[in-house]
């Protein structure tokens, strides 16, 4: 049996050989993911949190104005008695703004809802500075507040690590690498020159080991 050199410290589980409803009910109970260590990936973490609600607030309001844009060409053709209107029952005028007051709401709810990076932020600008949100109750100074607390909470939750969080990431993998590397040579009786390219850790070289020695990589 090959042995394994694993270049990450942790693999996303293999995809579930599982179909249809047995293949959800197995990725709702699979363990938890563990717990993140680094303030870089709690702040991560976090983020993800928000992420989640803004999906589905960008996807009601894409529906909306996707819905209307599709309503007024369907209304176009039927005017202008073209073939393909038929496919489409009639569109009332009566219609439309109940529609139209839907897409702002959509908005609306979109700008409030808190943005998980930067741009989420920039697209809530646009949207203010085109007044989209000007026929519903919403006053542009909430709008504004909910911008600013965005901006203070992606300020004290960065995702970025620091060049020496970097670093030390860096040399630690590398360590795991080359230890892996050894324990393999000694499991063979390999001498230290037959490993010392190998331990360069360089992409042609650790190909060139794995497939002199049938390891899997």
């Amino acid at each position: 049996m090959s042995e394994i050199i694993d270049f990450q410290s942790a693999r996303a589980a293999a995809p579930c050989s599982c179909s249809g409803i047995a293949n959800r009910i197995c990725y709702r109970f699979r363990p938890p993911a563990a717990e993140p260590t680094t303030e870089t990936a709690k702040n991560a973490q976090l983020r993800e949190k928000r992420q989640e609600a803004w999906r589905e607030a960008e996807a009601v309001t894409r529906y909306w104005h996707a819905r209307l844009s599709f309503e007024d060409a369907v209304q176009w053709v039927q005017r202008m008695n073209l073939p393909v209107g038929r496919f489409h029952p009639p569109v009332a005028d009566s219609c439309r703004m109940p529609m139209v007051g839907s897409w702002r709401d959509a908005i609306v709810k979109q700008l409030l809802t808190p943005a998980p990076d930067a741009r989420a932020i920039i697209w809530k600008k646009a949207a203010l500075a085109a007044g989209d949100h000007r026929y519903t109750s919403v006053k542009t100074k909430r709008i504004e507040q909910a911008i600013a607390d965005d901006l203070d909470f992606l300020a004290a939750h960065p995702t970025r690590r620091t060049n020496s969080e970097a670093m030390a990431h860096r040399r630690a993998f590398k360590e795991a690498m080359r230890r892996r590397i050894r324990d393999i040579a000694a499991s063979r009786n390999l001498s230290d020159e037959e490993i010392k390219p190998a331990l360069t850790l360089k992409h042609h070289e650790i190909g060139r080991f794995v497939e002199q020695h049938g390891v899997n990589i």
